[in-house]
């Protein structure tokens, strides 16, 4: 639980909650689940730690490391937020995710059901690699959005 102003107790509605568990972990595919919830009084602080140069709207909505926080035009994925992440080793080295989270924006409407499928680090040759991330997030309070990411990377 975090408490986003001193000395406020979990009673007067500032505390957020977030909980995130592995449901199954084997050699082939991990399951992990997530909750997150804020009382009515909690504040989102305006920092990201998702990357230090440019950030895309796109960034925002699909590329995150927790669904909580998500943003969607002026429509941000703040309370009662549920979150499934699958990874399933197919191919050897990186996993193919799948990914899907849903909840309710500021106002306690609903954000819109979200879902991403994405493999990083697929190999091209010896020097380049390709990270790949498709998403898709339905109507709800903001938009409906489909998105496919691509990539590239090279080694010298």
């Amino acid at each position: 639980m975090v408490d986003n102003e001193a000395g406020a107790s979990p009673a007067g509605g500032k505390s957020f909650l977030w909980v995130e568990a592995d449901i199954l972990k084997l050699s082939r595919i991990d399951v992990t689940a997530g909750f997150a919830n804020r009382g009515a009084a909690f504040t989102p602080q305006r920092t990201s730690v998702l990357a230090p140069f440019f950030v895309t709207a796109s960034d925002l909505l699909f590329r995150r490391p927790v669904a909580v926080g998500a943003v969607d035009g002026g429509n941000v994925l703040a309370d009662n937020v549920t979150e499934v992440k699958v990874n399933l080793r197919l191919f050897g080295g990186q996993p193919l995710s799948f990914r899907w989270f849903d909840g309710d924006n500021l106002a306690g409407l609903g954000f819109g059901s979200t879902w991403t499928i994405s493999y990083p680090g697929l190999k091209i040759g010896d020097k380049i690699g390709l990270d790949l991330l498709y998403g898709n997030k339905s109507r709800g309070a903001g938009a409906e959005i489909q998105y496919l990411g691509i990539a590239a990377s090279t080694a010298f």
